[in-house]
């Protein structure tokens, strides 16, 4: 019963759901990286991932361009 009602309603959550769960994700992968890259100096695998992250978020933006 609660699936049949809920579904007028899916469509118009599934926007803000996902975009919270990507935000968790987010969160949780950068609290593990960020540490890393804090420990002092900055040598050259730092700098790669810091790009790498740079990356990742500009090659979700073009994706959210492209198709949204």
């Amino acid at each position: 019963m609660v699936a049949y009602a809920a579904v007028d309603v899916v469509p118009g959550v599934r926007p803000f759901i996902l975009a919270f769960s990507s935000a968790s994700l987010l969160y949780i992968a950068m609290s593990d990286l960020i540490p890393d890259l804090h420990r002092g100096q900055i040598d050259t695998n730092a700098l790669r991932q810091v790009l790498l992250i740079a990356s990742g978020i500009f090659t979700i933006v073009a994706f959210e361009k492209l198709i949204g």
